[in-house]
């Protein structure tokens, strides 16, 4: 029947065009609503075309709500503003000059944080062979990317990027401890080994990107190195780092994860849709909150 599609895969999604419903396999509904936007005042393109899931229920009634805020930019979008679940705890997001800052909630009309978000500016610099062209920002161009991710027990991440406002590096720091420490120190990392140009990272790192070479597509990574604290120690008791290595067939139909013991791991390829012939399912009632 026209205007169901489905997964083609064993996770028997279906999406229901008229409802705007997605069904899950385990019971889960999801409720996509259009959002009215304006036509891009550059291009005039209109906007309208963005559906966004409203509501989210499981298969025993329990849901959650979602409400969007417009943002001031460009082009218009819709940003989640809140999500109130079904005994009416509200979590808020939200912006500074339409980027995500702060998550959390109030309580008893205090503001509570579960993060706060601090963006890096990153100066593009790419390289492609010919005859690729950039879609998107030009060299010289700036981007906010986040790289600062706080949390209230005062432990926070740090994003470092390339050139290309890749994320390459993944920090974790705590603050100082009264007997062991009179400043914040990284208790962990993971760095892939993106290029950027001539090395640059974005903020300054002490541990760089390799240096760029000339790109044939979007740059991919070979390796993952992991570290942390008090783990992996060698014989003299120093931590040292786990090297994860990657291979993607040229094809894209598949890649390969070698971890250090040596094992192999090959992912599976990504879900089709295709438009379903079976005649509509009803949907099971939704539960009303008692």
């Amino acid at each position: 029947m026209t205007g169901l599609y489905e997964s083609y895969d064993s996770s028997y999604m279906d999406f229901d065009v008229s409802t705007k419903i997605l069904r899950l396999v385990n019971g889960i509904r999801i409720w996509f609503t259009q959002l009215n936007r304006a036509s891009d005042p550059v291009t005039g393109v209109n906007l309208s075309n963005q559906w966004l899931p409203t509501t989210i229920a499981d298969r025993n009634g329990n849901y959650i709500s979602i409400t969007y805020t417009q943002l001031t930019n460009t082009n218009r979008e819709y940003a989640i503003s809140t999500i109130v679940d079904t005994l009416g705890r509200t979590v808020e997001f939200h912006y500074t000059n339409n980027r995500l800052t702060d998550i959390g909630q109030t309580r008893s009309g205090t503001w509570h944080s579960f993060m706060t978000i601090g963006y890096q500016d990153v100066t593009v610099h790419t390289s492609f062979s010919s005859p690729l062209a950039v879609d998107g920002p030009s060299n010289g161009s700036d981007v906010w990317v986040p790289y600062l991710l706080t949390y209230p027990t005062g432990h926070y991440y740090v994003l470092d990027y390339t050139s290309y406002a890749q994320a390459y590096l993944i920090e974790k720091w705590v603050p100082a401890v009264q007997g062991q420490s009179t400043s914040p120190r990284r208790v962990s990392y993971t760095r892939y080994n993106l290029p950027s140009y001539t090395g640059q990272s974005f903020p300054s790192s002490d541990f760089p990107p390799v240096s760029d070479t000339s790109q044939t597509d979007s740059p991919p990574f070979t390796e993952r190195r992991e570290w942390a604290e008090s783990w992996n120690l060698n014989s003299s008791g120093v931590p040292q780092p786990v090297n994860y290595t990657y291979y993607f067939a040229t094809d894209g139909s598949y890649s390969t994860v070698t971890d250090r013991p040596g094992a192999s791991t090959a992912p599976s390829t990504p879900t089709v849709w295709r438009r379903s012939t079976r005649p509509l399912r009803a949907a099971p009632a939704r539960h009303q909150k008692l």
